[in-house]
């Protein structure tokens, strides 16, 4: 099998031994052109990766072989500690410098860089400092080709209009972090954007291989002034440096797209940047959205309700992270690519205007295959920024994927119970192929018992939540009956009586009461109150059914949930959301 970066899954041999959660790495140093290996903490809520002294940001994070290792490669911009020589026009984020890192089991990561400076791209003037934002991809031949953009005229009005993409290929294949020759020596020898589009802007680059073999590159066109949104083209894969055919705009719409986040009244889109495109139907994973799949920050023009801070968000109108998906990159008849919202994968940080993430399936230690986001957040909200690293795992199903909590101690003050998370306690370190979230298909949100929301009775079910936390995750119990499906998130289709639901963030073991008047996550004993049929109906949804009065589970309009709906009426199936 080809090991391409292309379909962002390309299946690992075996998985390799999890570390402990706070731990330096146990890889054994790596050789690189342009500096020694070096060794990284990792753990919850510490950065997930990053080189002591060099804040990362802008993670690009692919699976790769690396000196015969399969594994993880990631690239990342670092923020620099002052604006110290810069040429004089404003750039709140100075990047001069881009590093890399390898991991092979998602855990435990090794410092490969830096693998890129500012000073070897000749064709950007010294002191420019806009170097940000990287991406990778194989080439047909099997080496790497790695875009990063930069600008050609560093004034404020350049930075708006004049980025473009440096180009540069490994000298050898199965090299993923070089060292790189440079494929672009002037700005005219540079990737542009479409010429009409904020005079050939491009930036935030991110390339994908999909299911015909095909390159396509996708990217952010334009900046906060001008409005910009996102673009997807074709590369000609003889060249790597140009189009197929000239790129096209993303047009998102659906799911109150609009509503959610305000429009410019431009573009009639709100400001779009950090995009990352999959072809998620390549992953095997069951219930993921697709089969093209669009991560990307979203700024909202006000704090979007399910970012409030009563319910353990950060409360700010900064960048989100949000998904939306597509059935064909191919545009319509009015030139545009259209995808379909799909929902918000993390709200705005406290402090750091900007979002960017990146998507993989990783192999966990238990054997089992979790979708980890990589994303970006500081503490600071200006020079030095100070980006560090983070990651979350990300519950999907039936279509969707569910938001993310921040679970970083150092960024905003969380309630404990949502620091003691992120990827390596979630999933990483031991997935259980039990946990589930609902979805009520009432109001869209993600039920939850409340236990981090002052003033509710404690433990209540309601569907009230934009994202996925310990007071919204479930495990469910093998009924007395029988046995589930193994795993059960499969969703053969079927009935199964008897099984209890707990609430697994929360000791001891708080299961969950029905009632005909409310569901309550509160009791540490199981009885007749704490069954229930569980009815899935292959579809990656299902419906509940208590076994203390045979009556199926209902939404109420104030997302109260209770059992309290005739077993003749149309049943209520919530979309689960799964690991």
């Amino acid at each position: 099998m080809r090991r391409a970066f292309g379909n962002r899954f390309a299946l690992l041999a075996s998985a390799a031994a999890v570390a402990a959660p706070i731990c330096l790495i146990g890889l054994s140093p790596v050789a690189v052109a342009s500096s020694s290996a070096q060794t990284t903490t990792t753990g919850v809520p510490a950065p997930y990766a990053t080189q002591p002294g060099d804040p990362s940001s802008d993670p690009d994070i692919e699976s790769c072989n690396f000196h015969g290792q399969d594994g993880y490669c990631m690239y990342t911009a670092l923020d620099m500690p002052s604006t110290s020589g810069m040429i004089n026009y404003t750039n709140p984020y100075p990047m001069s410098v881009d590093d890399g890192f390898f991991s092979a089991d998602g855990v435990t990561w090794t410092a490969v860089g830096p693998i890129k400076r500012e000073s070897g791209l000749a064709w950007v003037q010294r002191g420019t400092y806009h170097m940000e934002a990287p991406t990778a991809v194989e080439g047909d031949d099997g080496r790497t080709y790695y875009y990063v953009p930069d600008i050609f005229w560093a004034t404020n009005s350049g930075a708006d209009t004049s980025s473009r993409l440096d180009v540069s290929v490994s000298n050898a294949a199965s090299a993923p972090f070089g060292p790189f020759t440079e494929l672009t020596t002037t700005a005219s020898t540079t990737l542009e954007g479409a010429p009409w589009v904020n005079s050939g802007f491009i930036s935030d680059p991110d390339v994908v291989r999909g299911p015909d073999g095909n390159l396509s590159l996708v990217y952010a066109n334009g900046t906060p002034t001008n409005c910009g949104g996102l673009s997807v083209g074709t590369l000609d894969r003889s060249t790597m440096t140009s189009w197929a055919a000239e790129p096209s705009p993303i047009y998102i719409s659906g799911n109150n797209f609009g509503q959610t986040y305000g429009l410019c009244p431009a573009t009639q889109q709100p400001y779009m940047d950090g995009p990352a495109l999959y072809w998620s139907a390549g992953w095997g994973l069951t219930g993921v959205p697709g089969p093209w799949l669009l991560v990307f920050a979203v700024k909202p023009a006000n704090t979007p309700t399910q970012c409030q801070t009563g319910f353990g968000e950060p409360g700010t109108n900064l960048e989100t992270l949000a998904y939306a998906y597509a059935n064909s990159l191919s545009p319509d008849s009015s030139g545009q690519v259209d995808f379909t919202y799909g929902g918000m994968l993390m709200c705005g940080s406290a402090k750091q205007y900007t979002n960017q993430a990146s998507i993989v399936p990783m192999h966990t230690a238990d054997g089992g295959t979790a979708l980890i986001m990589v994303y970006h957040d500081s503490a600071n909200g200006s020079v030095p920024m100070n980006r560090t690293l983070h990651a979350e795992c990300l519950m999907y199903g039936a279509g969707k994927i569910g938001a993310a909590m921040r679970t970083t101690a150092s960024i905003y003050a969380a309630p404990q119970q949502y620091l003691n998370s992120g990827a390596y306690l979630n999933c990483l370190s031991t997935l259980d192929q039990l946990d589930f979230a609902l979805v009520s298909p009432v109001n869209g949100k993600i039920v939850s018992a409340q236990y981090g929301k002052p003033g509710t009775s404690m433990g209540q079910l309601v569907a009230s939540r934009g994202a996925v936390g310990p007071d919204e995750k479930f495990n469910v119990t093998i009924p007395v009956n029988g046995t589930m499906p193994a795993p059960w998130l499969q969703f053969a289709s079927g009935s199964f009586a008897n099984a209890t639901f707990e609430l697994p963030a929360n000791a001891p073991n708080e299961y969950v009461t029905a009632s005909s008047t409310a569901l309550n996550a509160n009791s540490s004993a199981v009885g007749t109150a704490q069954r229930f049929t569980l009815n899935l109906n292959g579809d990656g949804s299902g419906n509940l059914v208590a076994a203390t009065n045979n009556l199926r589970v209902t939404t109420a309009s104030n997302g109260m949930l209770a059992a309290n709906g005739s077993l003749s009426s149309q049943p209520q199936n919530f979309a689960i959301l799964h690991y």
